[in-house]
């Protein structure tokens, strides 16, 4: 159940969602733009063959072992013009060796020959599936927070109400005391239980007053009389049972309608 002792405003729940959303928002499309490139790069690509011209020792990254790797440098020709590139170590099999002179496959953009996919790299980018994910949990943090944030607002704008004390002047039917575990100069608080009935609705509500010291109860006080009280008729949780003059306006208080 929501309260005021576990809620950070709705503004700073509001931020973050809004933080979330233009996550969400920026890696979708980050997601969309990388699945767009890949399909145009796979219905464009051409095909040409490149040749080993040099062949590097480097250490696979991110690894804690000192064997080194054989990185192939490929050229390759696209319209008279020569183009280098090196094979990334991350997608080198270890079982495949290369010479100088070998050559292999691979796939250029005829509009930017410069990008290329080669026999070394799968087809399957990881980038669509990280960005996927991403925007995944920007979307869910994004839902979760708005409805945090909503809830949070409800809870602060009832909470404006009960300041306000927007509530109707009426009675209601003292019924009993209830006692409290709250101890004040060696006594038990208690509390008036009273029924009040909606007017609109027929509903009975038992409606409870806030702590009150044994001896603030008012002496003529009995069983079956009518108290005044301040009640929300859209949310009768709101309300205040009075016993004497100048009482606060109504507040959320402990009440229920009766089944």
């Amino acid at each position: 159940m929501l309260n005021h002792t576990d809620l950070r405003s709705s503004k700073e729940v509001a931020l973050i969602a809004g933080f979330s959303l233009i996550a969400a928002i920026l890696f979708t499309g980050s997601w969309i733009f990388t699945l767009q490139k890949n399909r145009i790069f796979a219905t464009s690509a051409l095909a040409t063959k490149a040749e080993v011209v040099e062949i590097l020792k480097e250490h696979r990254p991110n690894s804690s072992s000192s064997d080194l790797v054989l990185v192939p440098v490929f050229q390759y020709k696209v319209a008279g013009a020569i183009f280098e590139r090196r094979a990334e170590t991350r997608y080198l099999p270890a079982e495949i060796k290369y010479s100088v002179g070998d050559t292999m496959l691979i796939y250029y953009n005829p509009e930017n020959p410069s990008e290329i996919r080669d026999v070394l790299r799968t087809e399957t980018s990881t980038a669509p599936t990280i960005f996927i994910a991403l925007a995944a949990i920007s979307w869910f943090l994004f839902g979760t927070f708005s409805i945090h944030s909503f809830r949070i607002m409800h809870f602060e704008t009832r909470g404006r109400r009960a300041k306000k004390g927007v509530a109707t002047e009426t009675k209601c039917v003292f019924i009993a005391l209830e006692a409290t575990n709250e101890r004040v100069q060696n006594a038990r608080m208690i509390r008036m239980v009273c029924r009040w009935t909606h007017p609109e609705t027929g509903v009975e509500w038992l409606l409870r007053s806030a702590n009150i010291h044994p001896t603030e109860l008012p002496a003529e006080l009995e069983l079956g009389a009518l108290v005044a009280c301040k009640v929300d008729f859209d949310d009768p949780t709101y309300h205040h049972i009075s016993w004497k003059h100048g009482e606060p306006p109504p507040a959320r208080l402990p009440g229920h309608a009766v089944a």
